[in-house]
Parts: structure tokens; sequence; C-alpha cells
């Protein structure tokens, strides 16, 4: 019997990472396509020198774009040591300038007509936006969130230059794609209209807030603590039940911010799959990295004065602080390049209000705290944050602002491919100017940056697949209350670049699969490495052939999304595409 493509199975398996809700996949062992004996595994040694990419904003004191800048006048530093510009893109008014004919540095603006017709230009594929909007509806009362969307609706297509994107999501808390990305307005507009029918925030909590806040200012210091003259409390019980309130409205408070974060941290590794530019437009009100401090000193600043030996408020409210997920997102999303435009969706400014004072309710300051995670969101990743007016009309102005004129800098590095978190400065020497850009960035391998694209493929739906990757989907059989869905990838082989050896020509495949299920839990990313080995006499008759590995899922009953990403590991090329699966419906 003539000897054929061979490729080895492998095992793996791809667990639940969503909490308690258990994720749709495990993959289990299946024969190969097309295999009679198993080759050596294939080595492949590759060197790839990355260039590492920034978008700069340059303002004046006064937020004007500064045009005319050139490549000489930069300074980029790299943890602390220069680093020499190999690339360098300038945009314009929403166009890239013709390096070929620079004007001067300040030179003036394009008139309103020149900058019409220049915002039509398509740029290329890696300076496109890929702009998220996430309305945070865990953490926003109603009335905020009406005002808001009705300014979005009304504004957002500013931002968009042709070739941009936008897509619509909700934090629950848990992570809600209300419309995948798209370049349809319409369907953007739609997307909205279906967050603001949906419940905003949770009323629970928001009512066990006022009620505690109410108690604390309604409580004479001079009688007791309990609530009222007809109470028989002492001022020490009145103020212990107070506290009992808070921790039992902090434990739930707690909960539902982390799970924000956890969404937030998904949202961000999603978006980091993504080619081009990438940013958030997060709206949230009560977002906090501790929800009970304010409540704490509130507590304590009234009862200090006739209850003796409280509990120091910042050291009690250290027990509910989620500031470390906050960090982690911003990290992120400065080391992916992912930029974060926040705003605060609470009323209009009280005036004579320094800044960070507002106006949620007639007579009601804003929690301070709630305005710290949108600040560090945006500083940390090169953004921009409106915090005193719930004016999304300005931050959309601001953003457009941004991707407007801005210069793009590339540089290769050593570092580039090591893992690890980089820092990034950028200057104009000798110029009193405002530079905005991430802090830095994550050096990514090649598995890690495939595992991302396979994710964004399962989260929003974008497929690229150059490969000419096909899924086969075949019958699945019921095992343990879970089924079993054997699947096929498979890649023809006249896609692949392959490697001549002394008798066989041999290629290698590197194959990612995650899972989403109905509930919304993700599968960690999983990969398996496929070797491929051709007799050089049976090559010819190779062109014509897929090369197959199959793969066997172990799923729930129901509706899944599978995502699979494939990378040719001598050409570089990826593909990842994905598709819906329904097992265990007859």
């Amino acid at each position: 019997m003539s000897r054929r493509l061979s490729v080895p199975p492998y095992r793996f398996a791809a667990l639940a990472a969503a909490g308690a809700a258990l994720c749709a996949a495990v993959l289990l062992a299946a024969p190969p396509v097309v295999a009679q004996d198993e080759p050596a595994e294939v080595f492949i040694d590759r060197v790839e020198v990355d260039v590492v990419n920034l978008e700069v904003v340059v303002t004046d004191d006064d937020g004007n774009p500064i045009r005319g800048l050139t490549k000489e006048d930069f300074r980029v530093f790299e943890d602390g040591e220069p680093v020499d510009l190999t690339n360098f893109y300038a945009v314009e008014g929403g166009a890239r300038r013709d390096l070929a004919a620079d004007q001067p540095a300040d030179s003036p603006l394009l008139d309103l007509g020149e900058e019409e017709a220049a915002a039509e230009e398509v740029l290329p594929k890696e300076q496109r936006l890929s702009l998220a909007v996430v309305i945070d509806n865990a953490n926003i009362d109603p009335g905020s969130r009406k005002r808001i969307l009705d300014q979005l609706r009304e504004h957002l297509e500013a931002v968009l230059r042709p070739g941009d994107r936008v897509m619509v999501a909700s934090l629950e808390p848990q992570l809600e794609v209300r419309q995948g990305f798209t370049d349809d307005v319409a369907a953007v507009d739609a997307a909205l209209d279906e967050i603001g029918r949906a419940a905003a925030g949770r009323a629970d909590l928001f009512a066990q807030r006022r009620m505690i806040r109410q108690s604390i200012s309604t409580l004479d210091n001079s009688v007791n603590a309990a609530g009222g003259p007809e109470s028989q409390d002492t001022p020490e019980a009145g103020a212990d039940r107070v506290l009992q309130l808070i921790t039992s409205y902090a434990a739930q408070a707690e909960t539902v911010m982390r799970q924000t974060f956890t969404s937030l941290d998904t949202l961000t590794a999603s978006l980091a799959g993504l080619p081009g530019r990438r940013a958030v437009l997060l709206v949230s009100e009560h977002l906090s990295t501790n929800p009970v401090q304010t409540l704490l000193e509130e507590w304590y600043n009234n009862f200090s004065g006739v209850v003796p030996g409280l509990r120091d408020p910042i050291n009690e409210g250290r027990r509910f602080d989620v500031s470390e997920p906050l960090r982690r997102v911003a990290h992120q999303a400065a080391a992916d390049r992912v930029t974060f435009y926040t705003l605060h969706a609470s009323g209009s400014r009280m005036p004579g209000a320094g800044d960070g004072m507002m106006l949620t309710a007639p007579g009601a300051v804003a929690d301070l705290g709630t305005m710290e995670p949108l600040m560090h969101l945006a500083a940390a990743t090169g953004g921009s944050s409106m915090l005193n007016s719930g004016n999304a009309e300005a931050l959309v102005e601001r953003m457009s602002a941004d991707y407007r004129d801005y210069y793009s800098l590339g540089y290769t590095s050593p570092k580039s491919q090591d893992g690890r978190y980089h820092r990034i400065e950028v200057r104009v020497p000798g110029r009193d100017l405002r530079v905005r850009h991430t802090e830095g960035y994550r050096a990514k391998t090649a598995e890690q940056r495939m595992k991302e694209r396979t994710l964004s493929a399962l989260i929003f739906d974008v497929a690229d697949n150059p490969l000419d990757v096909r899924v086969q989907l075949l019958a699945e059989q019921e095992q343990n209350r879970h089924y079993v869905l054997p699947v096929m990838v498979r890649v023809p082989i006249s896609r692949l670049v392959l490697l001549p050896q002394e008798n066989v020509h041999v290629a290698k495949l590197t194959i990612v699969v995650a899972v989403r299920d109905a509930d919304g839990g993700l599968s960690n990313p999983q990969r398996v490495e496929v070797p491929i080995e051709i007799p050089n006499d049976k090559l010819l008759e190779a062109m014509g052939q897929d090369v197959g590995h199959g793969l066997n899922l172990l799923v729930r009953k129901g509706d899944s999304k599978l995502a699979v990403g494939v990378r040719d590991e001598l050409s570089a090329v990826e593909s990842t595409l994905n598709l819906n699966v329904s097992v265990g419906e007859g």
C-alpha cells in the first residue's frame, strides 16, 4: 500500500474558564484524516522580526493638533533606552500626509473642504479603527443611560472613516455582544436601542446604597445612631447596625465589580487579535475599585464624635478593594494597544465645583471613587476620559480629533517576542507640546498572537481565511451526559509552503481551537501542532488534496460557537474562522 500524507493525532483539553459555567468543549484525540505512518517531528527554525507600532497624538496646551512633524522630530525610548524609528506614518485631517511634500512643522490646518475630501480616503488596513462601544449596564442609572445613548446615536458617526468598523456590547456584568463589528450605522443604532430597552443597573444594590446613605445622613448623633428618638439603641449599637448594612452591601457590590472587570479583561484580550487600531468607548457610572469606601467614610465621620474606638474606614475598606483587577485590565489594554475612551454617565457639572465634582441627581455630588477606574483606563492607554459632564458628544469629538490627526511610529526591537511588558516613552524635544500614547506593550510570541486572533474570531464574529481552511462537523455521540462531536479541520496542501528535504517535503501547521457556550462561558484557546511529511514522488498528487486533522469536542447539549485558527509555520500565514454548533437537539 502506498504511503501518503501522515498526520499524527494529538490529545488536549479546553477547560472551563468562566466561573461556575462549564465551558462547552473538551478536545479528545481523533485519528488523522490520511495516515498510515507517523513522520518524525518537523523542527522549523524561523526568525520573525516584528515592528513595534504605536500611535501618538500631539497637541498644544489647548488641545489643538500639531501637524507637520517628521520622523526626526520624535525620540522614542523602550525601557528607558533610545530606539531608532524605522516606520513613520502621519495622518492629518483623516488622510495620510504626503511625505514627499512635507510642509514645515506648525503648518496651517486644511480648510474644511480639503479636510472633508481627505476624510474620504480609505486608510491602509493597519491604520483602520475597530471601535468597541461598551455600555456598563450593571453600573449605570436608567436616566443617565438614556441620555448617553441618545447622544451616541446622534454623534458616534463622526468618529468613523471609510474602512473603520464598530461593535456594540454591554456589561451585565458579563460581556454581551449586541452587534458584531460592522460599518452599518443603522445596525449600530439598533444595538444601542436594544441596550436601552434592557434593565439598567442593579436595582437591588442601588436601593441598598440609597438606604444606607439615607440612614447615615438622617441620624442625629446627639440622640442615638439607630433610627431616631423612638429607638432604645445606644449610639454604639446604631453605628454597628449601619456597619453591618454596609458590609452586606459590600459583599454583593464587590462581586459585581470583579465580574465587570473580568468582562473588560475578556473584551481587551479579544480585541488584541484584531488588525489595525483598536479602541473602547466605555460608558459607566458606578464602576469603582472600592464600592464602599465612601459609605465607610461617611459612616465614620457621622459617628466618630459619639462612638469612641470606631474602626478606621480606610483599613475597613481594604477588605473590599478590587484595584488589582482594574490594574490588570489597564496593563493588558496598554500592552495590546487597545485605547480606552471613558465617559462617566452622570449629569451636568455643579456650578463652581472643582474638577471631578458632578451632579448625579438634584443636590447630590457623585462619588469621586467612580471616576478613578475611568481615568486610569484612559491614562494608561493613551486615550481620554470625560468625567464631569456626562457629555458623550464631547468625548466623541475628542476621539474624532485623535483619529483625524496622529502619528504612527514604528521600530524593530530584539525584545519584540520575549513575552514581557516593555515601557515606552515618546518625546518631541525642544517643543512645549503634549504627547499622548500608550504606556507600553507586551511582546508576544506567534502562539500568543494566534490564540488572540482565534479568540477575536470567537467573540466578535470576525474571520480571515487566506489558507482556505474548512471545518467539517460530523455526527455527535452522547457520552456521560455530554456529547462527543467529531470535528475535521482541512487545509488545501496547495495553500501551504513546503520545505524540501532529502526524500520528502515537510510543512507544519498549528491549530488553535476555542469554544463559547450559550451562557457566555469561554474555553481557554488550546493548540495542537500538526507536522506534515509528503514523499517527493507523491508531491504532485498531493497538490490536489487536503491535509486534515481530526478532533473530538466534548460539548454540552445546546448551542455553542466554535472558532478555529490555523497557522502555516513556514509562511507565517494564519487563518481564523468560526461556526455555530448545536448538539443534542434531535
